[in-house]
């Protein structure tokens, strides 16, 4: 949601009540807004957005504990990607 010109809104979680899975939200929402602003346009990928919150595990604590939690099924992502067509 962009209607308010100093937030945006990010609406791609369910409710969460746990503390560790709302700061795991946080760390996933921050790391990919630096992810972005610091990648190329031909970098934006889940490999290497996997790869840059793994570099910096003190400041991704929860979300990289999510990736070690769910580990099989995050290999399986990395294995076989969702591939977007550039056109």
């Amino acid at each position: 949601n962009l209607q308010n010109s100093k937030t945006i809104e990010i609406r791609c979680f369910k409710g969460n009540l746990d503390a560790n899975g709302f700061r795991k939200n946080l760390d996933f929402v921050e790391s990919m807004f630096y992810f972005c602003k610091d990648s190329s346009l031909q970098d934006l990928n889940i490999k290497n957005f996997v790869a840059y919150v793994r570099r910096d595990e003190k400041t991704y604590k929860h979300l990289n504990t999510f990736f070690k939690k769910n580990r099989l099924t995050l290999n399986k992502v990395l294995k076989n990607p969702l591939e977007i067509e550039n056109n």
